[in-house]
């Protein structure tokens, strides 16, 4: 619906009818009204024409509603937004609708007038006349509902659906920049390079009730392209929803146009910011209730989260602010124009909204459809993409066994000569065999993932001396711990940390700051020369697409090798083989990244097909994914893409296939040589399972080894024993603690806590530290670790703490972009669900949180609402209140309760939790054994998910003995349904 007092252009652009500049703050005198500053446009009706950026290639449905890319600036016209729907009542005619000046009553909230009054839609009901229908007991009845949506005026919202003529900030500058790209580019590259593929935006999303075409060779692009539309829809209307209603700034620098904004949300990610993220205000007239007409656009330079707090880059708002504000006897004036420091107050208002970044899910987009290209290439010889994304018994069988010429690793070249059988098993398939598939590591928890894959890099390093390794993660702080445990074996000539330019110099690591490069005060890529000379480029999967912007994939450089050495040596018989110059990309916490998101950093890889002539010559790049399927995984905002299975990684794909899934009866199928022996059976497998657990005690492993890992853990932990009062049988360091403590809000619902268990969490702390010398060892406060769920909880628990004189203990708040990124290390910060420690300390007790308010519905559709509304998407920031999947609470849990090492805690409210299975399940093991305190629940002991570690102990000494004839007569079912399904 177009908005009022508007007309299309012949275009099809609305621009405003009439938009009068108006004058709020008259000037004292005459004399002191400002005048307008250089350079500023105040013609409203002159209306450019769309940016490049939306005019060539964006659809309709995309326009004005997506920040715009480096290289390209916002229109000069703000359009409506899209994500503000106002109510009946301001949908009546101007005849109907009160007066500006007046001054109407609100009407009470729903749950003042109790559970039956239903409100009339005929008309708006009066104020006097509602009183009357107010009795005295629903008055005493009457509470605030404190998860209610906050009010927002009408008048408020009105602004946001009103065009306002824009004075565009100057776009971003292209990364890589045509300078770098000449250094070693042709001038066709180039121009290819500069060109940004929005093919994700050339049209709208399909219908939500529709299915994408299934997961095929043929059908590949159009499967993720359809999937990741919506995914890419839904952030966007989820961001179009975020407006701060009626915000003020304050000047911070006022020569750099620098102004700070409350945006208390960012303490949750709620919006999710980033450096560079553009920024939109429209100005509200607070005594008017209305709108000027004028909107400025700013750019975001800095986050303070723990403050609430951005700062912002704008010369139109400073400039806005010297030619509307009237000016006061105090104002300070150079060169005729106002002049405000940080004591000033800039007496404005602004709606202030977020433009949604599309371009990760275009990268992720460019990346389907480079893959797509090889997949569906028919030329004769080695498809080694369609290898790597449908890999078949048949690849890995009838394939050569290549071991690399003289390759081994004696005993002196292990690098962590601690690694056990199974990880050095997974290093020498990585290492030493060109296989034509990847090769998948798995394991659980504290099995030492990460550990492997670093020594598979220093050995690829020692063994295949003209092997350059591409290393990623899904995010950053797992990229950075990879990095850092490299960076004590390699020098700064030898690995380089690539990051993107607006990354903030405070984000990363000091010992990792020689590995990165730097120019202008921002991280770029080096000179291409030197680019070329380093043996190791660590960096996240959406990073990687540096490398395809800047043509240096695998595909790229090897055709960019051809054509050179053809024109030098135009008359050669003999045809040159190019060779990849990316020998290996290892890609860890591989579960935690999408498919389309690990596909970037294969699109650098990735080469042409192979002839057959020249397989033998040829080296095929190496893939190694490394992860755990039963982690946490990528976060998906949408429903449509979630069904589509968006949330399920490649990792957990590639496991399905019977290649991976039944490795031995999937080969056999394929090929039995004379003696009727398969010839597999000679062969490594292609993956590498680690089940090892070298952190928590046996006690913690119990429920997750049953319950998520098909009883297969093996606990290999030489940890000390905390000693705990509170602790109902010693041998058993683990202990649920019912609380049903309401929680609070603050800052408008911007963040939670809650009292209640702040203080349990303080009486357990206290207990656990009364005798700390009976713990061997004696335990610390800085041994333990507290996770809790939103950041304010996680400020008054440590204010809490300092008071109580325990500021060593580690509190740390569940912000998903670490959640998602950190591989287990020794020592964690533990309360809630997931926080990996920062430091080397360890953690010995755990302590962790679930919200008082969780509310689970029968539909694992839609599984959660208020519950976990603080748990964010990993690049949208917005909260999952409405769309957790089953799988994400299971992988969630299990991420929460194996982060112990020798003591684990658990508060929540076990009433509603046991709504949910894998909890139902914990709560049974924690009854079944004792370790159980709170509120009683109504659980009945069905046996399900008991382990072989806990049969062992239940049946056996003492524990049997607590056991009447109805629980072992349920232990020993138990046991033997387990050892027959094993079977």
């Amino acid at each position: 619906m177009p908005p009022h007092n508007a007309a299309p252009d012949p275009n099809g652009w609305y621009n405003p009818a009439q938009c009068q500049r108006q004058s709020r703050l008259q000037a004292p005198n005459v004399q002191n009204a400002p005048q307008h500053p250089p350079g500023l446009s105040i013609s409203p009706r002159v209306v450019d024409p769309p940016s490049q950026f939306e005019s060539e290639q964006v659809h309709e449905h995309w326009r004005g509603r997506l920040a715009p890319f480096p290289g390209f600036s916002s229109k000069s016209i703000l359009l409506p937004m899209k994500g503000i729907q106002l109510g009946e009542d301001d949908k009546e005619g101007p005849e109907t609708q009160s007066p500006p000046d007046s001054n109407p009553e609100l009407i009470p909230p729903m749950s003042f007038f109790g559970p039956n009054y239903r409100r009339k839609s005929s008309s708006k009901p009066k104020a006097k006349k509602t009183e009357k229908k107010i009795s005295e007991n629903t008055k005493k009845e009457f509470q605030l509902d404190k998860y209610a949506d906050s009010f927002v005026p009408q008048y408020l919202k009105k602004i946001q659906l009103e065009i306002h003529p824009l004075k565009p900030l100057p776009p971003i500058p292209i990364f890589p920049s045509p300078t770098y790209l000449q250094s070693f580019l042709s001038s066709r590259s180039i121009s290819t390079s500069l060109k940004y593929n929005l093919n994700l935006l050339s049209s709208p999303p399909t219908a939500p009730n529709s299915k994408p075409p299934s997961l095929g060779k043929e059908t590949y692009h159009q499967h993720w392209k359809e999937i990741l539309q919506w995914e890419l829809d839904a952030i966007t209307v989820k961001k179009e929803q975020i407006v701060l209603w009626k915000m003020g700034v304050k000047v911070v620098a006022w020569k750099d146009a620098e102004f700070v904004l409350s945006v208390p949300g960012i303490r949750e990610n709620h919006p999710y910011l980033e450096i560079g993220d553009l920024v939109h205000m429209r100005e509200v007239l607070e005594a008017q209730q209305k709108g000027s007409g004028h909107a400025v656009e700013a750019r975001v330079v800095a986050l303070r989260k723990r403050e609430g707090l951005i700062h912002i880059a704008s010369q139109t708002l400073r400039e806005h602010i010297q030619t509307h504000v009237a000016l006061s006897p105090t104002t300070k004036l150079e060169d005729g124009f106002a002049v405000y420091g940080p004591e000033d107050d800039v007496p404005l208002k602004f709606n202030v909204s977020f433009m949604m970044n599309a371009r990760a899910l275009c990268y992720m987009e460019t990346a389907v459809a480079a893959v797509a290209e090889f997949l569906n290439d028919e030329a004769p010889g080695t498809n080694l993409t369609r290898q790597w994304i449908f890999p078949e018994p048949e690849d890995y069988v009838k394939a050569p066994s290549k071991k690399m010429r003289d390759a081994e690793i004696k005993e002196t070249q292990w690098v962590d000569s601690g690694l056990n059988d199974e990880q050095r098993l997974a290093v020498k398939s990585v290492v030493l065999y060109q296989s034509p598939v990847p090769h998948l590591i798995s394991g659980p928890p504290g099995t030492g993932k990460t550990r492997t894959v670093v020594e598979a890099v220093l050995q690829i390093f020692q063994v295949q001396l003209d092997a350059c390794i591409l290393l990623c993660a899904p995010s950053n702080p797992a990229t950075d711990t990879l990095a850092l445990r490299l960076q004590k074996n390699l020098l700064q000539d030898e690995m380089l940390r690539l990051n993107d330019p607006n990354r903030t110099f405070a984000e990363v690591p000091a010992a990792l700051t020689p590995y990165c490069y730097v120019e202008n005060d921002r991280f770029a890529l080096p000179p291409w020369k030197k680019l070329m000379s380093y043996r190791v480029v660590v960096c996240c999967c959406l990073d990687a697409s540096i490398l395809v912007r800047a043509q240096c994939s695998n595909t790229a450089l090897m055709a960019m090798e051809d054509e050179v050495i053809s024109t030098l040596h135009p008359y050669r018989k003999t045809k040159y083989l190019a060779q990849p110059h990316w020998t290996h990309l290892l890609i860890d916490e591989a579960a935690q990244g999408s498919e389309p998101e690990l596909l970037i950093p294969f699109s650098v890889v990735v080469p042409p097909v192979i002839a057959e002539k020249t397989v033998a010559k040829a080296f095929m790049p190496q893939i190694a994914l490394c992860g755990d399927i039963n982690q946490l995984g990528p976060l998906i905002s949408s429903d449509e893409a979630r069904a589509a299975e968006l949330e399920v990684s490649l990792l957990e794909r590639l496991f399905e296939r019977p290649l991976y899934s039944d490795f031995i009866e999937a080969t056999r199928k394929v090929s039995i040589n004379g003696h009727g022996r398969s010839t597999a059976s000679q062969r490594l497998p292609p993956y590498t399972r680690l089940v090892k657990n070298y952190r928590s005690h046996p006690a913690i492993l119990m429920p997750p080894s049953a319950i998520f890992y098909n009883d297969t853990l093996e606990p290999c932990a030489e940890n000390g024993k905390v000693v705990w009062k509170g602790l109902s049988n010693p041998d058993l360091p683990l202990k649920f603690i019912g609380d049903e403590s309401p929680e609070e809000s603050s800052d408008e619902r911007a963040s939670w806590f809650n009292p209640g268990q702040i203080n349990a969490v303080v009486d357990v702390i206290k207990s656990l530290l009364a005798d700390p010398r009976a713990s061997n060892p004696p335990l610390r406060p800085a041994e333990i670790g507290v996770m809790a769920p939103w950041r304010v909880q996680v400020w008054k628990l440590r204010e809490k703490l300092r008071q109580e004189g325990l500021s060593a203990v580690d509190v740390g708040t569940v912000e998903v972009r670490i959640l998602l990124a950190l591989s287990p290390i020794p020592g964690f910060r533990n309360h809630c669900i997931y926080l990996p420690s920062r430091t080397t300390k360890v953690v010995k007790a755990e302590l962790l949180f679930f919200p008082a308010f969780v509310q689970i519905q029968d539909s694992w559709k839609r599984t959660i609402r208020k519950g976990w509304e603080w748990y964010w998407s990993a690049r949208g920031g917005w909260p999952f209140a409405r769309s957790f999947s089953c799988l994400t609470l299971k992988n969630r849990m299990n991420v929460a309760i194996t982060r112990a090492k020798e003591l684990l805690v658990v508060i929540g409210n076990g009433s509603l939790l046991q709504s949910d299975p894998y909890w139902k399940s914990f709560l049974q093991f924690a009854q079944r054994n004792r370790l159980y305190e709170g509120p009683k629940l109504a659980l009945e002991m069905d046996g399900n998910y008991i382990s072989r570690l806990e049969s062992r102990l239940l049946l056996s000494g003492k524990a049997a003995a607590k056991l009447d004839a109805e629980e072992r007569g349920v232990v020993l079912a138990a046991s033997a349904a387990r050892e027959i399904l094993r079977e």
